[in-house]
């Protein structure tokens, strides 16, 4: 079975268990708390769940208008440069010139 396969039987598993729906709630509920937008390894610090599992079901709420991103910042766990992304209620920094996130969404 090739990579591509075993991804795509995969990702059908989580969608067909309910596993995807719930760590889509878990990420939701972690920006909703913090109130501030998050990178992948910050909402894997609030949730616990892997990053890779966060990396999937942030494209699907993204998809799904959810969540976007935000302005650039960096990321306080690994102190790079990282678009956060918080839920979608009108972001007041992802216009600004700078492109840099206030925190104030």
């Amino acid at each position: 079975m090739s990579i591509s396969i075993t991804s795509r039987a995969a990702y059908s598993d989580l969608n067909r268990n309910g596993k995807s729906e719930s760590q889509k709630q878990m990420i939701l509920g972690a920006l909703e708390a913090v109130g501030a937008p998050l990178s992948g390894r910050e909402i894997m610090k609030c949730t616990g769940l892997e990053i890779n599992a966060i990396s999937g079901r942030i494209n699907d709420l993204k998809k799904s208008l959810h969540v976007i991103e935000c302005a650039r910042r960096k990321c306080s766990i690994s102190n790079t440069l990282i678009t956060p992304v918080t839920i979608n209620n009108d972001c007041e920094c992802s216009g600004s010139e700078d492109d840099i996130c206030t925190g104030r969404c």
